[in-house]
């Protein structure tokens, strides 16, 4: 009798842990029907408003609209897993043109690709994500010893290395792990045993490489 009230029990937590992941889902779908059209008409006017008195400025909302569309739908429920490597990039460019526009210091990120970036795909908001982590963690401002995000792609796959000087002094930031931590699981998920990450560092430098190999 205490074995069939204790099967009972874990039944019972076993239901409610099932439900509370279907209400979670439900929210999260729930949440991510905010299509990103419904703000194109607020851009889209403040942009017409901003433009004969300030041009470029009108420039930057756009880009921050088609930025913020990007993430909108890269976070979609139903939407795609997969983004080609050439889109990404482009997001990765509009990112860091707002960048330079809201940091009150230049910084200095070398992005640099080889290879066909219309081959393979990647996930979504990867490479905004291992920009983001520059911004918390990299000394971007040594014009001597920039940062650098490489993208090569070859035949059977592509690799990206991200390279930074560490800033001094005491982080106030997170360390790297909980975003490269869902950088690893996002791209495990997308491509398996075909993913892979290594990080080196030392007292002074950091570098990330991901690489994706298709063919082998």
């Amino acid at each position: 009798k205490v074995r069939e009230s204790t099967d009972k029990l874990e039944a019972v937590k076993a239901r409610l842990n099932a439900e509370s992941s279907m209400k979670s889902f439900q929210y999260t779908t729930l949440s991510a029907q905010v299509h990103p059209h419904m703000m194109a008409n607020i851009f889209s006017h403040l942009k017409n408003k901003v433009d004969p008195y300030d041009r470029k400025l009108g420039m930057q909302l756009e880009e921050i609209y088609r930025l913020m569309k990007f993430y909108m739908e890269a976070h979609q429920v139903e939407g795609a897993t997969h983004i080609l490597l050439a889109d990404e990039v482009k997001a990765l460019e509009q990112y860091l043109s707002i960048q330079e526009e809201v940091e009150p210091n230049p910084f200095y990120i070398n992005v640099c690709c080889s290879g066909n970036l219309m081959r393979f795909s990647t996930a979504p908001t990867l490479l905004q994500t291992l920009a983001g982590n520059l911004f918390k963690h990299a000394d971007l401002w040594d014009k001597d010893h920039p940062a650098k995000i490489d993208i090569l792609v070859g035949n059977t796959g592509y690799r990206i290395m991200v390279q930074n000087k560490k800033r001094s002094g005491p982080q106030m930031m997170p360390s790297h792990d909980v975003g490269l931590r869902n950088v690893r699981t996002r791209m495990e998920y997308l491509f398996g045993t075909d993913f892979s990450m290594e990080e080196k560092q030392d007292a002074e430098h950091y570098e990330l490489t991901l690489c994706v190999q298709r063919y082998k």
